[in-house]
C-alpha cells in the first residue's frame, strides 16, 4: 500500500486556545472589520433551468483575470491577518500552539519490506517530515525533501531495495515521483511526472505502475488521468499507457475517470481501479506478468452499479467489499481467472457490521468495520474458516493503512484515538503486537480531557452521532466551542490525536465532531441520505448537533462556532446561514462554497456523482441548496465568517471563497464579518509545512475567540 506522510501540524493542530482558567464570555464588540474595498462588480445574468441567476463576480473564474483577483484577495488577507495578530492574546496563542506541536517527534506511515522498516519522522524543530529507514536496529534518513518541498507519498519495492517517493512544492500536491536506492540513499535518474499523490504501485522489483496526469493547468485537470508502466532505468518518455482514457484496451475509460493501480504488491494479479470522487469504483483485473511485459490484457470485473468499494487478491481469488445487496457491505470472493461476480460467494457480512477495508495476508483476511462515531473494529478470517474472530487492540480508535508486505511478511496497521497517540501494530494469525516504533501518548497532554459520545436528534427524527472532547472538571457557564463536520463521499470522521486540540480542552474549550449524513460511518444508507439532493439533511444534522451542544450546556449561541473544510463547505456554511441565531461564527477552510460552478473548475466533472451535475435540472437544483453564494441573498443575515484558501489549490478553486466573501459583503455591508485569509504558497492543505499550518490555525482560532468575546481576544 502506498504510504502518505502528513505533517504533525496537519494531524495535530486541529485546535484552539483560550485563557488558562475558564472565564465568562464578554461582548465581542467591533474589534474586527471586513476589508472595506469590494472587488469589481460586473453585471452577469442568466437563466438556468428556470432560475434567474445574478453573478456579478463570474469574472473571478476567468484565468485571464487571475492577477486582478489575487491582488484583491491578498490585500483582503493582509487586512485580516493584521487584525488577528494584533489581538492581545494572539502571541500567547501562537506560542502555545507551537509549543504543543513541537513537544516531541512525530512518527508516521510505518511499513516494512526486505527486512527493513520505513517511516516518516518530523523532528520537534523541523517544518516537514523526512523519510527514515531502520535496518539492523539503526535509523537513518533516506529522503529529506528540504525546505521547499514536501513528501506526498512513498512506496517500497517488494524486496525493499528501492523506494519511490512523490514530492511536491507549494502545497499543490501535484509533483513528480523519484526512485531512491535504499542501500545508499542515492536518487536514480528516473522521474515520473506529473503525478498527484498516492497513485503508484510496484509490479515487481524493477517495474512500477503509476498514474500520470495529462495536464496540470486549466479546466478539469483530472481528465485523462491514466495508468502507465515504468521500468527502472528506461526514459519515462517510453512509458506506455496501460489503463485509462489514453490507453487502448478492452476496458473503456471515459475522460472524467481516473485509472489507478490497486494496493496489492507482489501478487500474480493486479487490480485496476477506475473511478471518480465517489465511494464506488469500477474494477478490472490483469495478470501482473502481462503488465510487466507491457501487455495490458485487462478483464472487466465490476461496474459502478456493483457498488464495489474495496478489493484485494490472494492467490487466484479476488476478495471484494460490495454494498450492492447489503448497505453495510459484505465480503465476497470470486475466481480471478474467471471473475464473474454472478458466480461469487459471500465470505463475510450481514451481521450488522459496516465494513470498510479489506487486506489479504498470507494467513487470512483482515477486515475493518466501523462504529457510528468513526472508530474501528478489526476482524480476522482465516482462509477456509466459517466465521471471523475479532482482533484485540489496546484501545478503541481509528485503524488505518493496513497493508500486507509483498515479501510475504505480516501486515502492519496504524491505530489512533482521540486520547491515544498513533501506534503501529504487526498482525500475525489474528493477533496484534507492536512493531517497536510509534508515538507514546503523553499523559500530561491527555490529562484533564474526557471523551463523550452522544447523539443529536435531527429535524426528521434521525439520530446523529456526536463526538465531544471536553474538560474533565465540571465548570459553570458556556465554553468556547467548535463544531466540525465534513460528511461527504461516504468518508468517515475518524478519531485523531491532536496535542493542541487537547491543550484547548485542558484550558476549558470544547471540540466536537458531527457525524452527519453524507459520511460513511453507518454504511451506504447513511451516505446516500446526505448525498447530492439530500445534502440539506446533512445541514440539518449539523444544526441538530449544534443544538445538542447548547442543550448539554457546553455552549450558548454566543460561544458556538462551526468549521467546515473542503466538501464540508456544502453543509456547514449553509447550516449556519439557516440558523444565525445558533452559530456565532464560521470558518470555511478551502471550502466548496460555490458548487453550482463545479463544471467550471479544475476538478469539476469528477465531483458530480457526490454533489450533483450542474448541467442537468435535477443536479443544478441539488447544488443550489449547497451553494453559499446562492443562499446568502436568501438568508436573513448570518454569523460572522472567515474563509481560508491556498492559491495553489487544485481541488477546490480559490475563487469559490472569493466569490462568497464578495457576495456577503455586498449583501450585508458591515452588519456581519466576511473575512478572507490567503496563503500564496499553499494548496488544499496537504503538503503545507508545519509553520504555515500553525499560523493558519492560530488565525482561525483567534477569529473564533474574538467572536466569542473571550478575554485577551477583544481589543480594549
Amino acid at each position: 500500500m502506498t504510504q502518505r506522510l502528513t505533517t504533525i501540524a496537519i494531524a495535530a493542530v486541529l485546535s484552539a486556545m483560550c485563557s488558562e482558567a475558564p472565564l465568562p464570555a464578554q461582548a465581542a464588540g467591533e474589534s474586527l472589520t471586513s476589508y472595506p474595498a469590494l472587488p469589481r462588480s460586473v453585471p452577469y445574468r442568466q437563466r438556468v433551468f428556470g432560475n434567474d441567476v445574478s453573478d456579478p463576480w463570474r469574472w473571478m473564474e476567468d484565468a485571464k483575470q487571475r492577477a486582478e483577483l489575487t491582488t484583491w484577495m491578498q490585500a483582503s488577507s493582509a487586512h485580516t491577518r493584521a487584525q488577528l495578530s494584533a489581538l492581545p492574546g494572539y502571541p500567547a496563542l501562537l506560542s502555545a500552539i507551537t509549543t504543543a506541536s513541537r513537544a516531541k517527534p512525530g512518527i508516521y506511515q510505518v511499513s516494512s519490506a526486505g527486512g527493513r522498516l520505513f517511516f516518516g519522522l518530523i523532528a520537534p524543530d523541523a517544518n516537514q517530515p523526512v523519510l527514515m529507514v531502520r535496518e539492523n536496529g539503526r535509523d537513518r534518513v533516506l529522503v529529506d525533501p528540504g525546505k521547499d518541498a514536501a513528501i506526498g507519498t512513498y512506496q517500497t519495492s517488494p524486496d525493499g531495495r528501492f523506494v519511490v517517493v512523490q514530492l511536491s512544492k507549494g502545497g499543490s500536491e501535484i509533483g513528480a515521483s523519484y526512485i531512491y536506492d535504499v542501500a545508499n540513499g542515492k536518487r536514480l535518474d528516473d522521474v515520473l511526472t506529473p503525478m498527484w499523490s498516492d497513485q503508484v504501485n510496484w509490479a515487481d522489483g524493477r517495474t512500477l505502475l503509476y498514474t500520470r496526469m495529462a495536464r496540470t493547468e486549466g479546466k478539469n485537470v483530472q481528465e485523462d488521468v491514466t495508468l502507465y508502466r515504468h521500468v527502472i532505468g528506461r526514459p519515462a518518455s517510453e512509458d506506455a499507457p496501460l489503463l485509462g482514457s489514453l490507453a487502448r484496451t478492452t476496458v473503456v475509460v471515459s475522460k472524467e475517470e481516473a485509472a489507478l493501480p490497486g494496493s496489492d504488491v507482489g501478487s500474480a494479479w493486479t487490480i485496476g481501479v477506475i473511478g471518480q470522487a465517489r465511494p464506488d469504483s469500477r474494477i478490472a483485473l490483469a495478470r501482473t506478468a502481462d503488465l510487466v511485459a507491457g501487455r495490458a490484457a485487462w478483464v472487466p470485473v465490476a461496474d459502478y452499479e456493483d457498488r464495489v468499494t474495496r478489493a484485494t487478491v490472494h492467490g487466484d481469488t479476488l476478495y471484494y467489499i460490495t454494498q450492492r445487496e447489503l448497505p453495510d457491505g459484505e465480503v465476497r470472493s470470486v475466481d480471478a481467472r474467471a471473475p464473474k461476480l454472478s458466480a461469487s460467494r459471500r465470505v463475510l457480512g450481514g451481521g450488522g457490521l459496516v465494513l470498510k477495508e479489506i487486506v489479504a495476508a498470507r494467513d487470512g483476511l483482515y477486515v475493518t468495520a466501523l462504529r457510528p462515531t468513526g472508530s474501528s473494529r478489526l476482524l480476522f478470517l482465516r482462509y477456509g474458516a466459517a466465521a471471523p474472530v475479532e482482533v484485540r487492540l489496546s484501545f478503541a480508535g481509528a485503524i488505518g493503512n493496513v497493508s500486507a508486505p509483498a515479501d510475504g511478511g505480516s501486515p502492519i496497521l496504524s491505530i489512533v484515538g482521540w486520547l491515544n497517540d498513533m501506534q503501529y501494530l504487526r498482525l500475525d494469525g489474528g493477533k496484534a503486537t507492536s512493531v517497536g516504533i510509534g508515538n507514546e501518548t503523553d499523559a500530561a497532554v491527555v490529562a484533564g480531557a474526557r471523551l463523550i459520545e452522544d447523539v443529536a436528534t435531527s429535524k426528521d427524527g434521525t439520530k446523529v452521532p456526536l463526538t465531544i472532547l471536553a474538560p474533565s472538571a465540571t465548570f459553570a457557564g458556556a465554553r468556547p466551542t467548535i463544531l466540525e463536520a465534513y460528511s461527504s463521499y461516504g468518508s468517515v470522521a475518524a478519531p485523531f490525536f491532536g496535542p493542541v486540540t487537547l491543550t484547548w480542552v485542558r484550558r476549558g474549550g470544547v471540540f466536537a465532531t458531527c457525524h452527519a449524513r453524507g459520511g460513511g460511518e453507518q454504511g451506504r444508507a447513511w451516505h446516500e441520505a446526505g448525498r447530492s439532493r439530500n445534502k440539506p439533511r446533512g445541514q440539518e444534522d449539523v444544526i441538530a448537533c449544534g443544538e445538542r451542544l447548547v442543550a448539554l450546556r457546553f455552549a450558548t449561541p454566543r460561544t458556538l462556532g462551526a468549521w467546515g473544510t473542503s466538501a464540508g463547505g456544502t453543509i456547514v456554511p449553509p447550516a449556519a446561514l439557516a440558523r444565525p441565531d445558533l452559530f456565532r461564527a464560521v470558518t470555511a477552510s478551502v471550502g466548496m462554497v460555490n458548487p453550482t460552478a463545479l463544471d467550471r473548475g479544475e476538478n469539476g466533472a469528477s465531483q458530480f456523482a457526490e454533489f450533483g451535475d450542474p448541467r442537468t435540472a435535477e443536479g443544478y437544483e441539488a447544488l443550489v441548496a449547497q451553494d453559499t453564494t446562492m443562499l446568502v441573498p436568501k438568508s436573513r443575515g448570518g454569523p460572522d465568517f472567515l474563509f481560508t484558501v491556498g492559491l495553489n489549490d487544485h481541488r477546490v478553486p480559490f475563487w469559490h471563497s472569493a466569490k462568497a466573501v464578495a457576495t456577503m459583503r455586498a449583501a450585508w455591508q458591515d452588519r456581519h464579518l466576511a473575512l478572507l485569509r490567503v496563503d500564496d504558497d499553499a494548496g488544499h492543505g496537504v503538503g503545507s509545512g508545519r509553520d504555515k499550518t500553525l499560523a493558519l490555525r492560530a488565525d482561525m482560532y483567534a477569529f473564533f475567540l474574538n467572536r466569542f468575546g473571550q478575554p485577551g481576544f477583544v481589543k480594549p
